[in-house]
């Protein structure tokens, strides 16, 4: 489709190639890669766009503008047979709004509404990079590592797998993509495991993929280092699975894990 030609209005600002798509029922569809990395403009209206999503491909949207000459707002909208459901808003006062999407099981029809809340002439740029969904993101292939291993993961491209039905596992809720590692403990030996990230992430062990049961969980810091440990006093060796969680299903970030079993005092 050959985009429509810029124009300007009675101030002077020049559209984007994109116009017009100031409303939902024109939104300009796109394909992702168009999507990729775009420098737009708008005259004071809203921008919308349409593309569709690959199954078990995520994607995290992010604009940055100069937020000293207009105050952008950025939505995702899942496109279903009753309507539109909002899936992730970012409303803040910098310059840079991000939301994202998590991987899904079949293709999805997906909508993306720059709001314009003051009405400015602004400039911004759209980045649109794709997650695919990690091999890790469920329980039952737990991604298997050993005592003294570090291993990075990102819970952008995961989705929720596990939800426990109270805080008492971390603290808090866990509504966030979620990824799996099984860890070796043989008997009377310690498990230690840290998660370091600059988002706020959670850190669990669960005594199997069956019952779930959290038998240590940690969720203290706003962003960093979460550190757990637990024993293993069953009188057996076991097999045990750490996941590293969110309590906030907007809340997803690269993190490194770090794993060590030892004597226990």
């Amino acid at each position: 489709m050959e985009p429509d030609p810029p124009h300007a209005d009675r101030l002077g600002c020049v559209d984007d190639v994109m116009e017009p798509n100031n409303l939902a029922t024109a939104a300009r569809t796109l394909t992702v890669s168009e999507l990729s990395s775009s420098q737009l403009r708008q005259c004071g209206a809203d921008d919308w766009f349409a593309f569709m999503l690959a199954p078990d491909v995520g994607m995290q949207v992010r604009i940055t503008f100069d937020s000293t000459a207009a105050d952008l707002d950025l939505y995702l909208y899942v496109q279903r047979n009753d309507g539109l459901h909002l899936l992730d808003a970012s409303e803040t006062v910098f310059d840079e709004e991000v939301v994202w999407i998590p991987p899904q099981r079949q293709s999805t029809s997906v909508l993306m509404r720059v709001y314009n809340y003051g009405g400015s002439a602004a400039s911004y740029e759209l980045r649109t990079p794709l997650v695919p969904r990690a091999a890790h993101d469920a329980c039952a292939s737990a991604m298997t590592i050993t005592a003294g291993q570090s291993v990075t993961g990102n819970t952008l491209g995961a989705a929720n797998d596990l939800t426990f039905l109270s805080r008492a596992c971390t603290g808090y809720r866990d509504p966030g993509g979620d990824l799996f590692y099984a860890v070796a403990v043989p008997r009377g030996q310690r498990l230690s495991a840290t998660v370091v990230s600059d988002e706020d992430l959670a850190l669990y062990v669960l005594d199997d993929c069956v019952s779930r049961c959290c038998w240590a969980g940690a969720d203290f810091m706003d962003a960093g280092t979460e550190t757990l440990m637990w024993t293993n006093d069953s009188g057996q060796d076991r097999t045990v699975v750490l996941g590293v969680d969110s309590f906030d299903a907007r809340v997803a970030a690269p993190f490194t894990l770090s794993v060590g079993v030892d004597a226990a005092f």
